[in-house]
């Protein structure tokens, strides 16, 4: 007998022993009551630790994949599929593959919202969305906003010429207007001098008008 029958006998005969009426003489309970009872507590949890442990083929369903959406893909009862996940929205990580939603098709790259803010719109090898080239940095937000246009380390999109920073939001608000590349290779838009704080809003507006050591404009 297996597991759920040494369960349905322990249990059974537990009630059988503990049952006694007021003089303290055992009475024996039906054993088809107790013995059902028992077997549709059993069905049911066997049925909730099957759904838990399923994993899923093709595009599988997911728990609860987040913004960051590497969240497992899993046939957990009320969970959402990947392809309609935020995850798959937000990053394009619309396919299960390895209880994993992951990017697979530059379709969804292209769709998810983060093509257009960081022109991570092709799918790669490692199961996410990156920028396929530089027009896929220059046509995204972050060009416009931080000076993020050119393709470079990391598969990222950076700045490399000052021109990148001076067209952007961030040079007109906060006065970075240059580039400034890393030893590591990363870059980012800076202040180059007080003469690129002071024609910013942030100094226009709020006395920012000192070109700080870490590229910022402070009061």
């Amino acid at each position: 007998m297996g597991t759920s029958g040494h369960l349905e006998r322990s249990f059974a005969a537990k009630i059988m022993f503990e049952k006694r009426d007021e003089k303290g003489q055992r009475r024996f309970v039906d054993w088809g009551i107790a013995m059902n009872g028992i077997r549709g507590l059993l069905f049911a949890s066997a049925v909730l630790i099957s759904s838990a442990l399923c994993s899923c083929s093709g595009s599988g369903t997911v728990a609860d994949a987040g913004a960051n959406s590497d969240a497992e893909c899993r046939g957990v009862s009320g969970s959402a599929s990947c392809k309609t996940s935020a995850g798959c929205m937000t990053y394009g990580r619309c396919v299960c593959e390895k209880q994993r939603c992951v990017a697979k098709h530059d379709t969804d790259c292209r769709a998810s919202a983060n093509c257009a803010e960081a022109g991570e719109c092709k799918a790669a090898a490692q199961g996410k969305c990156v920028p396929q080239d530089t027009a896929d940095c220059r046509q995204s937000q972050r060009c416009k906003d931080y000076g993020n246009c050119v393709l470079g380390d990391y598969n990222l999109c950076w700045c490399a010429l000052d021109g990148d920073c001076a067209q952007s939001s961030s040079c007109k608000k906060d006065g970075r207007c240059g580039c400034k590349k890393s030893a590591d290779g990363e870059s980012s838009c800076i202040c180059r001098d007080e003469a690129d704080c002071k024609v910013s809003e942030g100094c226009t507006s709020g006395g920012a008008c000192t070109c700080s050591a870490s590229g910022g404009c402070e009061k």
